[in-house]
């Protein structure tokens, strides 16, 4: 074996070698990616489990009940808490529309995300609230939504209505 033989064999060794170490990255990379993804999902939920625990007050959640169809037409106090929480819905949505657009969470938590908080924006107690200005801090956000407001789903009105005792069945 000559020199430039062996010279030949090492540039193989290392270019296998630079190959394993590209695949390498890439696994850690993809791995870390899922990783971050996972935390986002896990701190969207607790941020909308802090959302929502308003709502184990009877209080609050009746408020809740009647404005996502009776908004503004009720007593100041529900109204004051039904905007309470219908602002953090919206400030949750806006963490998860942020590590969307990081690229810190996946299309399809995104879209789950989206489509749960236009129902709440194409509510009357939605639009309400903020009507086609949802958050006009976020341009994209309103964007977003622009495309996916629905009518006010008769299901969820029926069920409310039940929920507070304006409707039979």
């Amino acid at each position: 074996m000559t020199i430039q033989d062996i010279g030949s064999f090492g540039e193989l060794l290392a270019a296998i070698a630079t190959i394993a170490t590209l695949f390498y990255l890439a696994r850690q990379v993809q791995a870390n990616t899922r990783q971050a993804q996972t935390a986002s999902r896990v701190e969207i939920t607790r941020d909308y489990r802090a959302t929502s625990a308003a709502l184990f007050d009877p209080e609050v959640a009746n408020a809740w009940a009647i404005g996502l169809h009776h908004y503004p037409d009720m007593p100041s106090k529900e109204r004051s808490h039904f905007s309470n929480q219908f602002a953090n819905h919206a400030l949750c949505f806006q963490g998860v529309f942020a590590q969307f657009e990081n690229g810190q969470l996946e299309d399809e938590t995104y879209n789950a995300y989206l489509a749960f908080f236009s129902g709440l924006v194409a509510t009357p107690g939605g639009l309400g609230q903020h009507g086609p200005n949802v958050a006009p801090s976020c341009p994209r956000i309103q964007w977003a939504l622009a495309g996916i407001f629905a009518p006010t789903d008769e299901r969820l009105q029926r069920e409310t209505d039940r929920a507070v005792g304006l409707g039979g069945n």
